[in-house]
């Protein structure tokens, strides 16, 4: 089984609420792995990338954002036995030095959603994701 390990951005709002974004339609046809078309920014860390190095390189390149790393919460393995790859997830939360989103063609829309619309709308690994990170109750 192959693995990949994912950098998992938490991008949280002055209010509280969490960045989400939605897949662009020719984004999921191509993701075999796109269950749901709302996710968290974020992507396959590179060699020589910390998953902090990483997460804050996916959120410019997929909303424009800049951002600075707060914390980063546990692991999340997706490993189930119909793929044939391991995903290891691993979220940072960032604080964005704004809230300009600008997304790119990966992308068709974006929500700042509450938590229990976070819960409702995003895949179960994002919402474990984003409740190691300390203090982020979803």
């Amino acid at each position: 089984m192959n693995s990949l390990d994912v950098a998992m951005c938490v991008v949280r709002s002055p209010d509280g609420r969490f960045l989400a974004l939605r897949k662009a339609e020719d984004y999921v046809s191509q993701d075999r792995y796109a269950e749901n078309r709302w996710e968290t920014p974020g992507g396959k860390i590179e060699a020589a990338e910390t998953a902090v190095e990483a997460a804050v390189r996916e959120l410019q390149e997929e909303t424009s954002l800049e951002a600075e790393p707060v914390e980063s919460g546990a692991e999340v393995v997706d490993e189930r036995p119909s793929r044939s790859v391991r995903i290891t997830f691993k979220p940072v939360l960032l604080r964005a030095r704004s809230m300009k989103v600008e997304l790119s063609a990966e992308h068709s829309g974006f929500e700042w959603l509450r938590a229990e619309e976070f819960r409702d709308r995003l895949p179960e690994h994002n919402v474990e994701a984003v409740r190691s990170v300390g203090g982020v109750s979803v």
